[in-house]
């Protein structure tokens, strides 16, 4: 009987070192939060998408926060609002059980910018 319980320990080990082990990778995430460039308040209801990753977006809170949770790799963000020029963040770097800085600032798509031309 206990060369019986023996045999069948030895192949249950076996068996589990033959069975590739399936664990999830590792994410990282980034969060940030968006402002307004002339009043400096947080802008609510921003979108901010991956680049190259349909579906993969999130929206800023009331406080203009935002989080992504990603696998590990270098993204581009683009940050849209109403009212606001859209915004990329590029080369943010996403690594394993870390947080990247994805804060940004958006400028107001009715600012006017007066150049003098002096001949």
């Amino acid at each position: 009987m206990t060369n019986r319980i023996g045999v069948l320990v030895a192949l249950l080990a076996f068996l589990g070192l033959c069975i590739p082990h399936v664990s999830a990778q590792a994410t990282g995430a980034v969060v940030g939060k968006v402002f307004d460039g002339v009043s400096g308040q947080p802008i609510r209801g921003a979108t901010v998408a991956v680049a190259g990753e349909p579906g993969k977006t999130a929206r800023t809170t009331l406080e203009g926060e935002y989080r992504l949770q990603l696998t590990p790799g270098v993204y581009t963000l683009t940050i849209s609002a109403e009212g606001f020029l859209p915004t990329e963040l590029e080369g943010l770097v996403v690594n394993p059980n870390q947080i990247t800085d994805g804060s940004t600032v958006m400028g107001s798509s009715t600012e006017v910018t007066t150049v003098d031309v002096v001949e």
